[in-house]
């Protein structure tokens, strides 16, 4: 950690040669913690809590260590600026520590704190460097809906503590608990806002686009799977209430998610374009998770890693784009093929990824989703379908309108393409696509 400050602070001299150490002191760093709490889960208690991993909180923890070193690759302007760089490398380290711990820890409260705990740093990451006047409003969203939905369930959480004496999740697995239908949409409700959810889902396209890269980055690969991780936790100890309202559950997301898909179809900003294909991507993860099979878990787990990084890698490339032409249009950035020839096959292949194509982790997860669902219910399988179909137009659309027609005559010139930019496209494509050789492990 004191190593990490003293590079942070450091002058702007060398700065390819900072990032790059400022990476390595974060690989080191992270492998010191996950060998600090694979120890901890074997052996038990450290400072009060119970701290454990399964094969969920391993995924998530590997996802967020890959956005964390891609936050500080792409964060060079903030360096080399000196933007108040040394309290951005701080809120980072912070916001590593309380995702590393929310996905660690194995008490519900805990996990409760850790939960809304890390909702500070990211509105300080939006407050401090967002790009535009309008952050302190996408804050404020941000803030309003997270926080006042996970009010009840905090509420419902003391209630169970005083009927069950604890909150360890093995516990209260292995006990079951009593839930009306009011306390189990109340329990939900709080994840449904964090994924987000269909009309629960109007903070996240602001805070995307308010937020600087290094935000949009954590908060498309990260923070939306704190929404999904806590009704995994969740579906584990109120199955008898999802099994009766499994089948309006997943009809709801299915629609949502072809709304939303239609929604993509007529955005002009490329990062909102991005931010609301995050919805639609959490809608079939949702709906995989109240098919109440074994796939449905497995596959609702893999479009989750695989949305992190694929929705990561397409907000770095937009990012990437505004830099040299000042606009996220898709008009104004049209017929990118004569600026960006040599990037065009990284957003094909992003495009490709993100459209569920085959041989990538969003493919493994559409295939076990398609078998949950038809196991499930064969008439739902028409909605997977057509869900699966618009999930593939507005990523095509998104390539087609981008690279292709004429170019805008107001743009001249553009600056060269970085090597530093295409080691983190491959940076983020080889976990992408080589986590389906291991899938078996799963």
């Amino acid at each position: 950690m004191i190593m990490l400050f003293f590079i942070f602070y450091e002058g702007n001299k060398g700065m390819e040669m900072k990032i790059f150490f400022q990476g390595m002191v974060f690989i080191l760093f992270m492998k010191f913690q996950s060998m600090m709490i694979f120890f901890i889960g074997y052996s038990g208690i450290y400072g009060g809590m119970l701290i454990g991993m399964d094969w969920i909180s391993y995924l998530l923890n590997f996802m967020l260590i890959l956005i964390i070193i891609s936050m500080i690759m792409v964060s060079y302007k903030i360096f080399y600026e000196n933007n108040f760089c040394l309290k951005f490398s701080l809120i980072v380290v912070l916001l590593l520590m309380m995702l590393l711990l929310t996905f660690s820890v194995i008490n519900f409260f805990i996990f409760y704190i850790f939960f809304e705990s890390s909702m500070i740093p990211m509105l300080l990451i939006i407050f401090s460097w967002g790009g535009y006047l309008d952050r302190q409003e996408a804050g404020k969203y941000f803030l309003i809906y997270t926080l006042f939905a996970s009010f009840p369930f905090l509420i419902l959480l003391m209630k169970i503590f005083f009927e069950k004496g604890s909150l360890f999740m093995d516990s209260l697995i292995l006990s079951g608990i009593q839930i009306d239908l009011y306390m189990y949409v109340l329990m939900l409700f709080v994840f449904l806002v964090k994924l987000p959810m269909i009309f629960f889902h109007l903070w996240l396209p602001k805070a995307h686009v308010e937020a600087p890269i290094s935000g949009s980055l954590i908060l498309a690969g990260v923070m939306l799977k704190l929404g999904g991780y806590g009704v995994y936790r969740l579906m584990k100890i109120i199955k008898s209430m999802s099994y009766n309202f499994s089948e309006n559950l997943i009809c709801y997301s299915y629609m949502g998610g072809i709304v939303m898909s239609l929604v993509c179809l007529v955005q002009v900003d490329l990062k909102s374009l991005v931010a609301y294909s995050s919805i639609v991507h959490m809608a079939g993860m949702l709906s995989g998770i109240f098919s109440m099979s074994m796939y449905g878990e497995v596959g609702g787990m893999f479009i989750m890693v695989g949305h992190g990084i694929c929705s990561s890698s397409l907000f770095f490339m937009v990012n990437m784009i505004y830099e040299r032409t000042l606009s996220r249009n898709i008009m104004m950035n049209k017929g990118a093929m004569k600026m960006f020839f040599g990037v065009m096959i990284w957003w094909f292949l992003f495009c490709y990824c993100n459209m569920s194509g085959p041989l990538n982790l969003n493919f493994m997860g559409e295939v076990l989703l398609l078998i949950s669902i038809f196991w499930y219910e064969k008439f739902m399988i028409i909605l997977n379908l057509l869900f699966m179909f618009f999930s593939v137009i507005f990523s095509l659309y998104l390539f087609v309108s981008l690279y292709h027609g004429n170019m805008y005559e107001g743009i001249f010139s553009v600056s060269k393409i970085f090597v530093s930019e295409f080691m983190l496209m491959i940076f983020y494509w080889v976990p992408l696509n080589i986590f389906v050789i291991l899938s078996y492990l799963f």
